[in-house]
């Protein structure tokens, strides 16, 4: 089964700022651990998307560990490139390498601070408009959490409409506590051809997933679930929970940290399962699995 995961972060240096030296031998072990053809999207983590916030090497800094990841692993890792409206001119060239010379094929994640201060300042949406020139589709975070996920959605749609010719994907927007009300802004709008493509985070939340084959579709579905290296090496295996419901925790839910907290054994094969319980049909499930992100990246898979 060959699968293309659209939203995973990666760092080389440790929870407790330690530096993990070469993080590619570890992270080629997780794809290699899974019986299926296994690819990620990948894009900085902390610190350093803290560091692109503040200083402006960062940015190149940042990318260009991405950039040497996915040389390195054999066609087998994807960069997304992360820039900062806080420096637009070395956004704009930052960008320009990402697109033209390291062939990175995503724009973002465009980050929480980013959509809360507003998505449609200029300075955001003269980025936005390179990224689209370059043909890259712009990864826009929304939260999981009801106090904040309605003002991000807003701060989306606000920049769909003023720039309605970019394509959009939305990070993890199925699968969390605020599946419902994402479908219920998403689907009549892509009813319409409006451009969103829309991420599966959480595939064990059955009742989401069903509603959204039905009212989104399988043509706009893709994989994207917010995988991390920040526990190990080795890293936890690919197909984890981002998190699970905790009543003794303050907010709810607690971290995963380890395959103990996870209540199924994760694996591509696992979420597979999760879809063909919601109902999607095998030729569903290849477009959710990888053709869709494919296509919008425009990778020739077909012949690979």
């Amino acid at each position: 089964m060959r699968w293309l995961d659209t939203h995973v972060h990666v760092s080389d240096t440790a929870p407790d700022g330690s530096s993990r030296g070469d993080i590619l031998p570890d992270l080629l072990a997780v794809l290699d651990r899974d019986e299926a053809d296994l690819h990620f999207v990948v894009s900085c983590d902390s610190p350093a998307v803290g560091r692109m916030r503040t200083d402006v090497d960062w940015l190149e800094r940042g990318n260009r560990f991405l950039q040497d990841l996915c040389t390195r692993s054999g066609g087998r890792l994807y960069g997304a490139c992360l820039v900062s409206p806080q420096f637009p001119e070395e956004s704009m060239r930052v960008l320009r390498l990402a697109a033209e010379e390291w062939g990175f094929v995503q724009y973002g994640e465009v980050l929480v601070d980013v959509v809360e201060a507003g998505l449609t300042r200029p300075e955001v949406m003269t980025s936005v408009e390179q990224a689209t020139g370059y043909g890259l589709p712009i990864h826009v975070h929304v939260s999981t959490n009801y106090e904040t996920g309605i003002g991000h959605m807003a701060q989306l749609l606000a920049l769909a409409q003023a720039l309605p010719h970019a394509r959009y994907l939305v990070a993890h927007a199925i699968g969390g506590r605020m599946s419902d009300y994402y479908i219920d802004q998403l689907a009549p709008r892509l009813a319409r051809g409006e451009n969103f493509w829309v991420e599966i985070r959480d595939f064990n939340n059955i009742a989401a997933l069903s509603r959204a084959l039905r009212e989104i579709g399988s043509e706009r579905l893709v994989a994207g679930t917010d995988w991390t290296n920040r526990v190990g090496p080795p890293y936890l295996p690919y197909g984890v929970l981002f998190d699970v419901p905790d009543n003794t925790s303050p907010m709810g839910r607690r971290q995963i940290r380890s395959v103990e907290d996870v209540p199924y054994t994760p694996s591509v094969a696992a979420l597979v399962g999760f879809l063909e319980e919601a109902g999607a049909t095998a030729a569903q499930i290849e477009r959710i699995g990888w053709r869709n992100a494919a296509e919008l990246y425009g990778l020739d898979w077909e012949k690979a």
